[in-house]
């Protein structure tokens, strides 16, 4: 699910909201989740 969801999110075919349902749901962790936004910002610095 993790891979699934940080393909999604780079696409831009989720947000933050979404990234903060699947925490909750127990599909990703807390960790997951801050990884997946460290990398986006870590892009957009980057570019």
């Amino acid at each position: 699910m993790f891979e699934t969801l940080n393909r999604l999110y780079h696409a831009g075919s989720i947000e933050e909201a979404q990234l903060e349902n699947a925490v909750t749901k127990g599909w990703i962790t807390w960790e997951e989740k801050t990884y997946i936004e460290s990398i986006q910002k870590c892009m957009q610095e980057v570019y």
